[in-house]
């Protein structure tokens, strides 16, 4: 029983050790979506996101590979 918590714990800290160095990568997305982001009062205009660790892309076509990157 003691063996089997110990093996949890390091699978455990080596599952957080792991997923925190995959979010510090640049080139991880985390989600890539539309977004309606509204321009003026009754102007809404659709720009397609990629969400980045600690980078949001906002692009008018997902199909864009450079492009403005807007905060």
């Amino acid at each position: 029983m003691q063996e089997q918590k110990k093996y949890y714990r390091s699978e455990k800290k080596r599952a957080a050790q792991e997923l925190l160095s995959t979010l510090k990568d640049p080139s991880v997305i985390i989600i890539a979506e539309w977004l309606k982001v509204r321009g003026s009062l009754k102007s809404w205009t659709k720009f397609w996101c990629v969400l980045k660790p600690g980078l949001l892309l906002l692009y008018k076509s997902h199909k864009m590979k450079v492009s403005s990157v807007l905060f």
